[in-house]
This record gives C-alpha cells, sequence and structure tokens, in this order.
C-alpha cells in the first residue's frame, strides 16, 4: 500500500499557561497503516521528537453509545514502550475532540489498562480523563526501610523525613511523603540515584486544607524511562490519589475534610514547567482534571 505522510500534533497538558506542564506528542494513523505493526518505527519516531511521551493513535469504531474511540500506544524518549500516560490521554482527548462534532467524551483502547476514558468538563476548557485505580503491594518492613532510605538519600534528607510510604504493584513505582517541614520545590535530586526504583519515584507532601478537599503538591522521577525529573506526571497522580485517599495517609486527609475517600486533592507538580490538577477517586478509577494546549501541528515524512 502507498504510506501517506502521518499528521502529529504537539500539546501540553495538566497547566494554566500554554507553555507549562506536560509535554506529548499525538500521531495519528489509519487503521489499517502497517506503521502499527513496526516497533522499529515507533521507537525511532519517539527518539526523534524527544518529549516526555509521544502516543500513537488509530481510529476504532465507535463504542455501543456511539462514543468515538481510538487505539493507543505510548512510547517514550529512549524508544521503549510505557503502559500508561495520563498528560498525554489528557493531549490527545485536546486534540481529537474537535475532530467529532457534538461528541463530549472519548474512549481510548489500550493494551494492558483497558478502556481510557475522557470527557469534557464544563465550559472551562478543561478535560477529565479516568485512569486505572493503583493497586498497593504489601512490602515488609525492612524493604519499607530499604526504599525510604534510597528516595530519602537521593534527595538529601534524613530517612525520617519520610513520613509515609507506598509502593505499587504495577512495576515498582514507590510514593515517599515528606514531612511539612521539607522545602520540596528545593531539593537537589540525584536522579541517577533513583535508578535503584524500577518505576516512578514519587516524592509527594501533604500541605492542609484546600478549597475543593485537600492540597498536595509532588515530585516525580522516572530515570530508568529517560525522564529523570517528570514535568507533571497523570500516571504518577493515579498513585499520589490513592495514597491520599486510600492509603495510609488516608487518616491524616480525615481529619481535614469529612470524607476521606470523597475528597478532591488540588495537586500541583514543582518541576520547572510545573503542573496543576484536581484529582480524585471515581469507582475503580482514579478522576484526573486539568487544561492542555495545542502547541502545533505537522506531518511525518514517509522516509
Amino acid at each position: 500500500m502507498t504510506l501517506a505522510p502521518a499528521p502529529y500534533y504537539t500539546g501540553n497538558a495538566f497547566t494554566t499557561s500554554p507553555h507549562g506542564g506536560g509535554q506529548a506528542a499525538i500521531i495519528l494513523l489509519p487503521a489499517s497503516d502497517p506503521r502499527l505493526q513496526s516497533e522499529e518505527w515507533k521507537a525511532a519516531v519517539a527518539r526523534d521528537f524527544n518529549l516526555p511521551m509521544i502516543a500513537i493513535h488509530a481510529p476504532l469504531p465507535p463504542s455501543a453509545e456511539g462514543t468515538p474511540r481510538y487505539s493507543v500506544e505510548w512510547w517514550l524518549p529512549d524508544g521503549t514502550e510505557a503502559p500508561l500516560c495520563g498528560h498525554a490521554s489528557l493531549v490527545a482527548a485536546h486534540v481529537l475532540l474537535p475532530h467529532h462534532e457534538g461528541a463530549s467524551a472519548l474512549e481510548f483502547e489500550t493494551k494492558t489498562r483497558g478502556v481510557l476514558r475522557a470527557t469534557r468538563e464544563g465550559d472551562g476548557g478543561e478535560i477529565g480523563v479516568a485512569l486505572p485505580l493503583q493497586a498497593a503491594a504489601t512490602p515488609s518492613a525492612s524493604e519499607k526501610a530499604r526504599l525510604a532510605q534510597i528516595i530519602a538519600g537521593a534527595a538529601g534528607l534524613e530517612p525520617d523525613a519520610v513520613v509515609e510510604l507506598t509502593t505499587w504493584q504495577d512495576g515498582g513505582a514507590v510514593t515517599a511523603e515528606v514531612g511539612p517541614g521539607v522545602d520540596l520545590a528545593s531539593l537537589a535530586v540525584d536522579t541517577e540515584a533513583l535508578r535503584a526504583i524500577p518505576h516512578h519515584a514519587i516524592i509527594t507532601q501533604l500541605l492542609g486544607k484546600g478549597e475543593r478537599g485537600v492540597k498536595v503538591q509532588s515530585r516525580v522521577f522516572i530515570p530508568n524511562w529517560g525522564v529523570p525529573e517528570d514535568p507533571v506526571c497523570g500516571s504518577g497522580h493515579s498513585a499520589i490519589t490513592a495514597h491520599y485517599l486510600l492509603g495510609p495517609a488516608a487518616a491524616r486527609v480525615g481529619t481535614l475534610v469529612p470524607d476521606a475517600a470523597g475528597a478532591t486533592l488540588d495537586a500541583k507538580q514543582l518541576s520547572e514547567r510545573g503542573g496543576a490538577l484536581r484529582t480524585s477517586l471515581d469507582g475503580k478509577s482514579v478522576r484526573l482534571v486539568g487544561r492542555a494546549w495545542r502547541t502545533g501541528k505537522g506531518e511525518l515524512e514517509v522516509l
């Protein structure tokens, strides 16, 4: 078959500024395009873009309710495939919803995480994306101490600065909550030391009661994925939400709001680009709500 240039879009997610938040490229291919079967092509394109994530989509038949649906794959800047990405899903929804006049929702069929649903939120330009709820692991006390030592040491802190630590079954992500006395924004973090954490290494902090629930802030590091510090991480906030609303931190959240499990997190990510979003539990999903911006469009040539 004759291949056509592939349209692509770039955008930023979970930010009130068009030049902040998490960067992603969205590539749209026909469902029959052989490039969808080429791991080599997808890896090369991801390396060429060198953004925190690229998402490759192809249209699928709509759902039984008529909701537009697309397949999705996520690729990292080191040319490897990722299992899940929240910020690229937000950019994709922002880019693709205008292709479907009158549609208020889209669905993305993933390889391993089921179907993700993205919906318009009111008239303010925000979009909500539902990601699978992270399942906590149950490490031994010695393993938790070891992980706390790794993360605290990488951040130049004493191990007791970590007041609570949660590990996750999905690949070895770790959420380390630090106390209120830590200046999280100013920490000089040795990201190479965090390669001992296979997945996301998340340092987070509970700030207190917020406008809609409680305020939290975080920094997310994924050096093993080619992302030393993530600008703003949607899948990381799935773990952060579970940590505060279902995990060991829920008791402290419950002292600030009547119902921890029903609370909303006003979340900020303290990267150089910065990010802001609202998160909440929605059944077996975590709902992430934020703003996305389309920053460019073009075509990938057939080489």
